[in-house]
């Protein structure tokens, strides 16, 4: 019985390491993304401007704006290596350019604006996993933060709504389900998972 329980968790591991594998195989896409969302709004006072989050699972973003209804969040994401994944979606997806982050992917977190109809717009910039954040970094949060404001006003204009919130966006970006910020000292880097 013992033996069991040790290859079924041995095949579990090996079983998330492939997803994993194959995005690594997809074109990189640098950039502005976007993802609504509807956690709980409790969730979302977790966001604080400069804390440093992982998101244990993977991120699905949009290169255009889709706010989906009953949403909480706006999710700006400015990537540097998130995997395009529109090219191996099947028809019918015709809201342009997908992409996925890999599980272990950090943050930092930009700013975070309340919209004038409750959401919470979060501004997110995506960090190198073994990167030592610096003072020089301020300079180019500050950049890329103004970059996801310009990129989104004329987007802004055109933002289609669809469906309700797909299911895989009803969880907060770098939140554990008690509230607390997933911090890389909590999970292994993208680069453990692979």
């Amino acid at each position: 019985k013992e033996a069991r329980a040790g290859v079924a968790a041995a095949g579990a591991g090996l079983l998330a390491r492939c997803p994993s594998a194959g995005l690594r195989r997809l074109p990189v896409a640098a950039g502005p993304f976007y993802r609504a969302g509807a956690p709980p709004v409790s969730a979302l006072e977790s966001y604080r401007a400069g804390d440093r989050l992982v998101e244990p699972g993977f991120v699905e973003a949009r290169l255009n704006p889709v706010l989906a209804s009953g949403s909480t969040v706006e999710y700006l994401i400015w990537s540097s290596t998130a995997r395009r994944t529109d090219r191996v979606t099947g028809p019918g997806h015709d809201d342009g350019a997908r992409v996925l982050f890999a599980p272990g992917t950090q943050f930092v977190v930009l700013d975070t604006i309340r919209q004038d109809e409750g959401r919470l717009r979060v501004l997110l910039r995506e960090l190198p996993t073994a990167v030592r954040r610096t003072s020089a970094d301020q300079g180019l949060d500050e950049r890329t933060r103004e970059r996801l404001q310009e990129w989104l006003k004329p987007a802004a204009a055109v933002v289609r709504t669809r469906p309700p919130v797909p299911r895989q966006w009803r969880y907060p970006i770098g939140i554990r389900s008690d509230g607390a910020v997933y911090c890389a000292a909590d999970h292994g880097s993208a680069a453990d998972a692979g």
